[in-house]
C-alpha cells in the first residue's frame, strides 16, 4: 500500500476520464496562480536564473524542471498535485508536478504560459488524458514553444526546448489556459 506524501498539498481519488483532467488542471491553475506573485517564489527564479536575457532565463528554468526534480509517479488511482514550494522542495513529482512548477516559476518572470493535455488514443471521455507538458509565449518568435520537463530521460526521452510527444493519428492536444 501507498502511504501519502508527506509533502502534498492537494491530493484526492481521481473522477473518471475526461473529467479527472478537467479537476487536474483546475488544481494545477490555481496552484500556480496562488504563488507566482510571492516572494519566495521570485527569489528562487533569480537565483536560478543568473543571466537577465529573458530567453536564458526560461532556459535555465525548464533545465531544472526537467533535470532537478526527479519524475516520481502518482500513487495508483489517486492524482497528487504540488503546489511550488513543495516540489522545490521534495525536488520530485510526476508530469503535472513539474508543468506546475514550471509555470509557477515563468509567470514569476511575467513570460506567458499554458498548459496543454495530450491524449494519445483520443477517448477523452472514456479513457481520459495521458500527458501534460507547457507552452510559453516566445516574444522573439511571436509563437508559443513546448517545454516538456517530463522528458528528462527516464522513459528513454531526453527532450530540448520546443521538443513535445509525437502524437499518434488518433491523438490530439488541448490548450488550457492558467
Amino acid at each position: 500500500m501507498y502511504g501519502l506524501p508527506k509533502n502534498a498539498n492537494w491530493i484526492e481519488k481521481l473522477p473518471d476520464g475526461h473529467q479527472a483532467t478537467l479537476r487536474t488542471l483546475e488544481v494545477m491553475r490555481f496552484l500556480v496562480r496562488k504563488d507566482y506573485r510571492r516572494p519566495s517564489v521570485r527569489s528562487i527564479v533569480t537565483f536560478l536564473c543568473t543571466t537577465q536575457r529573458a530567453l536564458a532565463c526560461v532556459q535555465a528554468l525548464f533545465l531544472f524542471a526537467r533535470d532537478g526534480i526527479r519524475y516520481v509517479p502518482d500513487p495508483p488511482d489517486l492524482e497528487l498535485v504540488r503546489d511550488f514550494d513543495h516540489t522545490w522542495a521534495g525536488r520530485e513529482g510526476d508530469c503535472d508536478d513539474k508543468v506546475s512548477w514550471l509555470a509557477t516559476a515563468l509567470l514569476a518572470i511575467d513570460t506567458p504560459a499554458r498548459f496543454v493535455v495530450q491524449t494519445y488514443a483520443g477517448h477523452i471521455f472514456e479513457d481520459g488524458w495521458d500527458h501534460v507538458y507547457l507552452e510559453f509565449y516566445d516574444w522573439n518568435r511571436w509563437k508559443w514553444v513546448a517545454l516538456d520537463p517530463t522528458a528528462d530521460e527516464h522513459t528513454g526521452i531526453f527532450a530540448p526546448i520546443g521538443w513535445r510527444q509525437p502524437l499518434p493519428k488518433s491523438g490530439f492536444e488541448m490548450r488550457y489556459s492558467i
